[in-house]
């Protein structure tokens, strides 16, 4: 973040390619343009040249890349701790029926129960420390939070119109051992 007053900290007078940013006022985000053509914020996603790109991240966009390829979307930690204690309470499961919306983590097809363990960040958990918004690409990152949650929403209906039962574990209620098995005897049950 530039900050004035520090030297180290304040924004520069032009970018690497010698755009100057003072010389054009920004009533409109897309109005700037600089030396190498590109436009405000839309460039600024596509274009790292240029410090008119407000959405800065403190890595690189390569780093950036291997790092988002790297969250796994099956075997999380949560889903094996819930797996491990559904386990040892004598339940026996399916994992990631594929044939079922929404591709289930765990699936108990005698009971008709599917349980869906959602990380708190990606599924919105709402009132969750862990479910906070971002700070750089917001745009992105709202469109993509909402398009999850319409998709759970979506694939839970289609569950209880098929006729099964779908429970919802969230990551920050796997991690306290007693209530995870609390909440699974709570689904698993008749």
């Amino acid at each position: 973040m530039w900050r004035a007053g520090n030297p180290l900290l304040a924004a520069p007078s032009h970018c690497w390619y010698g755009c100057r940013l003072g010389q054009r006022p920004i009533p409109d985000p897309t109005s700037q343009f600089c030396d190498q053509g590109s436009v405000g914020y839309a460039a600024a996603q596509k274009s790292s040249h240029c410090h008119v790109n407000l959405l800065m991240d403190i890595v690189s966009a390569a780093v950036r890349s291997r790092m988002m390829a790297g969250i796994k979307g099956k075997d999380t930690k949560p889903e094996l701790l819930v797996r491990q204690a559904a386990h040892a309470l004598g339940y026996r499961f399916r994992l990631n029926r594929r044939d079922l919306p929404g591709s289930p983590d765990l699936v108990f097809p005698g009971k008709r129960i599917c349980l869906f363990v959602h990380g708190c960040y990606w599924h919105r958990h709402e009132g969750c420390k862990y479910s906070y918004e971002p700070k750089s690409n917001i745009e992105f990152w709202a469109e993509k939070f909402r398009k999850n949650v319409v998709r759970d929403k979506r694939a839970q209906g289609e569950l209880e119109e098929m006729g099964w039962t779908v429970a919802i574990l969230w990551e920050c209620q796997v991690a306290d051992p007693v209530a995870l098995e609390a909440s699974l005897r709570s689904f698993l049950q008749p």
